[in-house]
């Protein structure tokens, strides 16, 4: 999973601004541990795994959209297979900090992308992955004509 700093953001997002990139992976990674009661080796800027391997963490983060009233992340082919190749595997979010984070199992995610739009280059290409709520109601939009997917219960 990308942050929209490091990629286009959502494109209707883009514009040509340029924002400054949030960073509380370290502080969402912290949580994570705790949870799963396992310690987490850095292998890139958001990919986190266990020392044998055996768990893989994706772990993204975005600021607030105001404009679009909801965060946003790009999940990315080769992301899909870092995650496959692990025992444990989950996608973390982090939404505008590391207390609004939601943790999902890999094997729960995986079948949403095809209910998310999706970005198509000459020589690559990415899902958006779109949160929106507050409070205890949060929810990963769709595309039209199929039910977003509420992710509260992922909430840690």
């Amino acid at each position: 999973v990308k942050q929209e700093s490091e990629d286009e953001e959502d494109d209707e997002e883009t514009k040509g601004k340029k924002f400054t990139p949030v960073a509380f992976h370290a502080e969402c990674i912290s949580r994570i541990e705790k949870h799963l009661g396992v310690t987490l080796v850095k292998q890139s800027r958001a990919s986190f795994s266990s020392a044998d391997k055996s768990t893989k963490v994706l772990c993204a983060v975005s600021r607030y959209h105001e404009r679009a009233k909801r965060y946003w992340f790009a999940f990315h082919p080769h992301q899909d297979a870092f995650l496959t190749s692990a025992d444990r595997a989950f996608v973390a979010f982090g939404c505008g900090d590391a207390e609004t984070l939601f943790l999902i199992p890999f094997a729960e995610f995986k079948p949403w992308l095809s209910h998310f739009s999706k970005t198509e280059k000459p020589d690559r290409f990415y899902w958006h992955v779109k949160i929106r709520g507050s409070g205890k109601t949060y929810w990963m939009t769709t595309l039209a004509g199929t039910k977003d997917f509420d992710i509260a219960k992922y909430k840690i």
